[in-house]
């Protein structure tokens, strides 16, 4: 059995060489903030990559900012896994802005990613705009009563959200109240 280094490494060899690869799992892979530019490059190049999980890599904000640029340039990703990777409200705020322009992704899991509120309502409202975006993992993160609001205004102007998932956040009365009056209508 290879190490994941070595994993990885082969992973990113066979994406260098173009070759057909519709899923990549380097979730738990120990990439860190140093090794993702070596997975980013080749998933800008690569149009045949549909599903990508990188959970639990410790790729903070600086990761979620190169990830963030491939959202930009994929036509081809549908969806994207940053589970439990720290990347906090400024790689949030990067993801906000790829999602903004990206009109291919379907599906991108968040969770337990230290994201505060401000964070969680930059990417509600990216999705303002964004109209492919169809299941939303942001649980286990710091979302507040203002995401809350600002995720109520949403799901009124976004009808393609189906899935929202915002477990063990700290979403008080007022933002559940909010969430609550936007899915009624």
């Amino acid at each position: 059995m290879c190490s994941r280094h070595e994993h990885v490494q082969a992973v990113v060899a066979r994406l260098n060489a173009g070759e057909h690869m519709p899923e990549v799992k380097l979730g738990g892979s120990l990439i860190g903030k140093t090794g993702i530019a070596d997975v980013v490059t080749p998933l800008k190049e690569n149009l045949h990559v549909r599903h990508v999980n990188l959970a639990s890599n410790g790729l903070n904000e600086f990761g979620a900012t190169q990830i963030a640029q491939v959202l930009k340039l994929s036509t081809g990703l549908r969806s994207l896994s940053l589970d439990d990777n720290s990347i906090k409200s400024v790689g949030a705020e990067e993801l906000a802005k790829a999602l903004q322009v990206n009109s291919h992704l379907h599906t991108l899991h968040l969770s337990c990613n230290r994201i505060d509120d401000a964070g969680c309502r930059r990417l509600a409202k990216a999705l303002t705009v964004n109209r492919t975006v169809h299941s939303l993992h942001l649980d286990r993160n710091n979302a507040g009563d203002e995401f809350g609001i600002e995720m109520g205004k949403t799901i009124m102007l976004n009808n393609t959200l189906r899935m929202l998932d915002l477990g063990d956040n700290d979403i008080q009365a007022t933002g559940a109240c909010a969430l609550a009056k936007a899915l009624c209508n």
